[in-house]
């Protein structure tokens, strides 16, 4: 898995006089996470899938955790099961 810039993510960033580094105002709208399954005896990318929030883990290789709020603010935890299907 790996984190790439979301394409909004230049209207979340604010620049703060006298501190070192920008201010994020929306840290689901600044990143994207990209999860990719590679072939290891090919190196070739069997699948690849962008998703627009950057907080997501893989729990015991089949599980995607992945960390959001609801309408009020309150952090919510959606659990996803993967499955790679031959098409």
């Amino acid at each position: 898995m790996s984190m790439v810039p979301d394409a909004r993510w230049q209207s979340v960033v604010e620049i703060v006089p006298g501190r070192r580094l920008p201010k994020i105002t929306d840290a689901l709208r600044h990143k994207d996470a990209i999860l990719e399954v590679i072939d290891p005896r090919t190196g070739v990318v069997l699948v690849s899938q962008r998703f627009d929030q950057p907080y997501l883990s893989l729990i015991s290789g089949q599980l995607l955790a992945e960390m959001t709020t609801d309408s009020e603010d309150r952090p919510i935890i959606k659990l996803s099961r993967l499955e790679l299907r031959e098409r």
